[in-house]
């Protein structure tokens, strides 16, 4: 007789609400060098919104677990942090419990996109993508490097997450709205 194999199940973002493994044992050797308050600039919108709900509401959305989307836990207050494109402000206004950073405020994120993990308070569940390396160069240009606000989040790339899909997450988990699985069957 036969043994039915089971597939290991998908990750979940749910399952992130709670540090475990890897991701806990780089929180607990953190230091206050492992986060940086960074200023809201033109380039982003950041939202914050209640850790657990946020990550539900990618759960509902079939948002896979990966890098490249820009968000950060907040385990010492709850909170998820995304970073998204600039625009989308007007989407969240009578939303609860969401919240748009304005530009010029301070948010705390990894001190390092690509090796810190960041700490309790800032840590990156999902790195944002890392701009492509331009490997032409002009001739005759100045290859000075731009001068950039090392405070800002201007160097640090808004995810890949479309801020409708976790829009459409919260609609379905306040209930109106279907999630893509209900609306397929």
């Amino acid at each position: 007789m036969a043994k039915s194999r089971k597939t290991p199940p998908h990750p979940t973002w749910a399952a992130l609400a709670v540090p475990n493994g890897e991701l806990l044992d780089a929180l607990n050797q953190s230091s206050t060098w492992s986060s940086r308050l960074r200023r809201v600039g033109q380039q982003h919108d950041v939202l914050v919104l209640p850790l657990e709900r946020g990550l539900a509401a990618l759960d509902a959305q079939q948002v896979p677990v990966e890098h490249g989307l820009s968000l950060i836990a907040d385990y010492a207050s709850g909170k998820l942090i995304a970073l998204v494109g600039r625009g989308w402000a007007n989407l969240w206004t009578d939303v609860h419990e969401v919240r748009v950073l304005p530009v010029g405020s301070w948010v705390l994120v990894p001190a390092d996109v690509t090796t810190s993990p960041g700490s309790w308070a800032a840590a990156w569940l999902s790195r944002p993508p890392l701009p492509p390396i331009d490997l032409d160069t002009e001739s005759g240009v100045d290859e000075c490097p731009v001068e950039r606000d090392p405070e800002s989040l201007e160097g640090v790339p808004a995810g890949r997450l479309a801020p409708q899909t976790l829009h459409d997450g919260l609609a379905v988990l306040d209930g109106w709205k279907t999630s893509p699985a209900e609306a397929a069957s």
